[in-house]
């Protein structure tokens, strides 16, 4: 099947990338900020990475509008109960922008070549995310999930080194 023509559904992408997670993924913590502010509700927000359109989702009123502190400046949308589990703030600007860390840890493997033939994948192929936009992932990309092993999504490889480093083993 040519994975580029056929979006996975979300299930199917946790069916394929749990087991694996769970047995070889490698814990890391984000070390990049990000800059957050309140939605007034009707923003679109488009989030562009590597020169491509990763996401376009719509904000609602109280939801929080988050850019990443990198090269592509990447924009998200998170809801307020999941922005206050994940994120600190560390700053207030005047103009009501927070300069936020965040708290939790990721577990994540790269998408190697063995890796996606044994999955049953090509080297590039679309899936759908928790927040039900299509992902595109390619060999070298990472596949993450949260600690509880939920929100599956795909970070691209140059971002993920851009934001993310190995969690300090206690």
């Amino acid at each position: 099947m040519d994975t580029m023509e056929h979006v996975f559904s979300y299930k199917s992408i946790n069916k394929k990338f749990l087991p694996i997670l769970k047995v070889k993924g490698i814990w890391f913590k984000k070390f990049k900020n990000v800059y957050a502010w309140i939605a007034k509700g009707g923003e679109k927000v488009i989030s562009i990475t590597d020169k491509f359109i990763e996401t376009v989702n719509t904000a609602e009123s109280g939801n929080f509008i988050l850019e990443n502190q990198t090269s592509d400046r990447e924009k998200y949308i998170v809801k307020p109960d999941v922005f206050h589990t994940r994120y600190e703030v560390i700053k207030v600007f005047g103009d009501g922008k927070l300069d936020c860390m965040a708290k939790g840890e990721i577990i994540g493997i790269q998408l190697s070549k063995d890796l996606l033939q044994q999955s049953g994948l090509e080297v590039r192929f679309m899936f759908k995310a928790p927040w039900d936009e299509i992902q595109y992932a390619s060999e070298g990309d990472f596949i993450v999930c949260n600690k509880d092993f939920e929100d599956i999504y795909r970070v691209s490889q140059r971002m993920f080194h851009e934001t993310y480093e190995k969690k300090n083993k206690k």
